[in-house]
């Protein structure tokens, strides 16, 4: 139990720390009004490789979380860890297909 909490913070930790040194560097971080510039471009938003290693970081992480609880102790918060993470995955995946980077 230990080691998946351990690998939890690290990913977690890694993650924040990644946003909070790359967001920054965008005008539309700070500028909100930016962030739908072109949204209704037949072209997508253009997406950096560092935000596409990111959303395939995150979904390998949740799909890897989705599959982990069918190895271990069902809990009694089962069912909702899975819609959770079920959920996150189509979100995310959602957001990916849609290029929709800065939301």
């Amino acid at each position: 139990k230990w080691a998946v909490l351990a690998w939890n913070g690290v990913f977690h930790t890694w993650s924040t720390v990644f946003l909070l040194e790359w967001l920054p560097l965008h005008r539309w971080y700070w500028h909100t009004e930016w962030v739908w510039e072109n949204i209704n471009d037949p072209k997508p938003q253009r997406m950096e490789l560092e935000m596409k290693c990111f959303y395939m970081l995150q979904l390998g992480y949740h799909f890897q979380s989705l599959f982990w609880h069918f190895t271990e102790e069902r809990r009694t918060d089962f069912m909702t860890m899975m819609i959770h993470h079920v959920v996150t995955v189509i979100l995310i995946l959602g957001s990916y297909m849609n290029s929709f980077c800065r939301i």
